[in-house]
């Protein structure tokens, strides 16, 4: 199987499992249509039990507002894809970075990069609704990304982003000791 078959399989499998509870476990009102909101300040919320009585959920802009069951599964996997596509990015940018760059493969790295952070903005955004459906979205499409792109990387120890192509700080595999950061010699 290709990379994006096991990821649009996981994907189509989460939302056929979505949309089965959505249409199966819900009834009524979907949301409340007089207000929305882009994040509950009474925390985290799902549609099965807090249905009806709160505001349909704002995804980045007025433009999107989740107000139905369809609109729901549709973000629901828009935001695994972004998940995935996520992790995509990052290992696109591992493997298309030469030793040597001229100043147009620097600026397609930088352009890269620019829209791996954007995109990450985006899915925090997303988890920030407090919507459970959303965040899971969002982690199940990092996580299959993840699998099927980046777990054979090596694990960048530095918990800043800015750095994670930086390979000088790895960690040795083991499954009986602690993890072991090599350093740079310098």
């Amino acid at each position: 199987m290709t990379r994006v078959v096991i990821i649009g399989v996981g994907i189509l499998a989460c939302a056929l499992v979505e949309a089965a509870l959505l249409w199966g476990t819900t009834s009524g009102e979907f949301c409340n249509g007089n207000y929305s909101m882009d994040m509950k300040m009474e925390g985290f919320k799902t549609i099965w039990v807090d249905r009806g009585d709160t505001g349909c959920v704002v995804m980045f802009n007025s433009g999107w507002v989740v107000r139905s069951r369809l609109d729901f599964l549709y973000a629901f996997v828009a935001l695994m894809i972004a998940g995935a596509g996520s992790e995509v990015l990052g290992y696109a940018r591992r493997q298309l970075r030469p030793k040597h760059m001229s100043a147009r493969q620097k600026l397609f790295v930088a352009v890269a990069f620019t829209a791996h952070v954007i995109l990450g903005y985006l899915l925090m955004l997303c988890a920030m609704t407090y919507q459970v459906e959303f965040l899971v979205a969002v982690s199940v499409g990092l996580g299959l990304g993840h699998f099927v792109f980046n777990a054979d990387a090596p694990v960048n120890e530095r918990p800043d982003p800015c750095c994670a192509d930086d390979r000088s700080y790895t960690t040795e595999k083991s499954a009986l000791l602690p993890p072991v950061v090599t350093k740079p010699v310098l």
